[in-house]
């Protein structure tokens, strides 16, 4: 879900079951529970400040990584009357979307930046890297933790640990001290544990 301008109304995603091709955009109004359909197709939409609702599309299946490939999509909308205005044009075509879910990797900025990951050809397999440490100079320095194949890290709030989703061959959650530089599995049972995120 996406919080609107004014806080009143969330746009969010509809589909059934895991047909991400049905997917569409609707729109709930916070205080009375109403809801509205925003686009008949789309997904996990972000509101711009130029006017814009971002959102993504998958595309039919032409190829084995097809399922994971989603084209952003923009559309003049009118945040007051939660309405889209005119047609929608192409962003990007070819950005990575969930396996497991119709989300899309991008993010958007309210002032219109955006980061996205692209799709390639077929998923590549998770290989083993390092953990870095990037200043806001970019530069990089390396943190002596053992090579695992990380997909999430999430600094804790005060700073001296970091939550770890390690997709090998455990897919648990495990947390890295980093002064000891320790890293202590935080779950081990059968179920896969992912994307971890701290409280204060």
């Amino acid at each position: 879900p996406h919080l609107l301008p004014g806080g009143k109304w969330l746009v969010f995603t509809v589909y059934p079951g895991s047909d991400y091709l049905s997917a569409h955009l609707e729109a709930l109004e916070i205080e009375t529970g109403q809801r509205k359909q925003v686009l008949p197709a789309g997904q996990d939409a972000a509101y711009v400040d130029s006017g814009h609702l971002i959102y993504a599309v998958y595309k039919a299946a032409t190829g084995a990584d097809s399922r994971f490939q989603a084209s952003l999509q923009a559309v003049r909308f009118d945040p007051a009357r939660v309405e889209v205005i005119g047609e929608p044009v192409s962003v990007v075509e070819a950005v990575r979307g969930g396996a497991t879910s119709p989300t899309v990797s991008y993010s958007v900025s309210r002032h219109g930046d955006l980061v996205y990951l692209p799709s390639g050809e077929a998923l590549a397999p998770a290989a083993p890297g390092a953990l870095t440490w990037v200043n806001r100079q970019g530069q990089e320095t390396g943190i002596a933790a053992p090579a695992r194949t990380y997909a999430v890290a999430r600094l804790s709030p005060d700073g001296t640990r970091v939550a770890l989703d390690i997709r090998d061959q455990t897919l648990d959650i495990s947390v890295l001290d980093l002064s000891r530089l320790t890293l202590s599995p935080l779950s081990r049972h059968p179920a896969q544990d992912l994307s971890p995120m701290w409280t204060r």
